[in-house]
């Protein structure tokens, strides 16, 4: 099973309505909905908010590699992604997707992890602008991925496409994470 499919939610707001949301994803089969971790009481001091992380992030960090953020600002997002990566975490580990609207200029790539999925506020949607974005995004995890492994970045001179042994992780799939 695809593991974008299998998802948890984090919500920074308690009044938040995510009804529809949940009736969407469990109206198709292909959803799997894992934990919902409600961090709103936690959110007024860091420590407190560190330890209920790190409970909530180690036991859904296995099940549900994907998770959907509703309510939060740009403000704790930033406080959720440097205390998931100071308890061992890193962002790059769990698919986050921001699943409410953000102001444009608040969306700074500064501290956010590469592949963030987000859409913001525009005055116009001209579909240009959402392709450039997302190839930018393609380009910018590429880069870094070569950066870190670049001889798994590289196209073997030749291969076998009928050879069935894969010991070592290829480039294809090394890139497409």
């Amino acid at each position: 099973m695809n593991n974008w499919y299998n998802f948890s939610l984090l919500l920074c707001q308690e009044d938040w309505n995510i009804t529809d949301f949940l009736l969407l994803t469990q109206n198709n089969s292909k959803f799997h909905l894992g934990s919902i971790i409600n961090i709103t009481a936690n959110l007024s001091s860091t420590k407190d908010l560190l330890s209920f992380l790190q409970v909530q992030l180690e036991s859904v960090k296995n099940s549900t590699p994907t998770m959907v953020m509703f309510g939060c600002d740009m403000e704790s997002i930033r406080q959720i992604f440097e205390i998931t990566t100071q308890f061992g975490v890193t962002p790059l580990e769990l698919h986050w997707v921001l699943g409410d609207s953000q102001n444009v200029e608040e969306l700074r790539t500064e501290g956010l992890p590469l592949g963030l999925i987000a859409h913001g506020k525009t005055t116009q949607s001209v579909f240009e602008h959402y392709v450039q974005d997302a190839m930018e995004l393609v380009a910018r995890a590429v880069a870094t991925a070569t950066m870190i492994q670049p001889e798994l970045a590289l196209l073997p001179s030749t291969m076998n496409c009928m050879e069935v042994k894969t010991t070592n992780l290829t480039s294809g799939q090394y890139l497409s994470r």
